[in-house]
């Protein structure tokens, strides 16, 4: 449920910051459509987004180039290479 809403979320191409803080169902899926369409992100919030891991930590990466705040705390999945490999 929640990819789709990230795809239909992911065509406001303007989108600078997205709090996502607290959202248990958010997934690599979900965040490959915003990486892929919001390049001008700038701020997003993950805070305990349960299901986020490296897969989603790495769409980020390498498609929102613009991230200059980023909160990931209490993601459980995101291991540390993720966060080494991406960041």
């Amino acid at each position: 449920m929640f990819s789709s809403g990230l795809e239909y979320l992911s065509k406001c191409v303007e989108l600078q910051c997205l709090r996502l803080g607290i959202c248990t169902d958010i997934s690599g899926k979900g965040l490959s459509y915003i990486a892929s369409n919001c390049k001008n992100l700038k701020e997003l919030d993950l805070y305990r987004c349960l299901n986020v891991g490296d897969d989603g930590l790495g769409f980020i990466a390498s498609g929102c180039k613009k991230i200059q705040k980023l909160n990931m705390c209490y993601c459980t999945k995101i291991t540390d290479i993720g966060d080494a490999q991406y960041f």
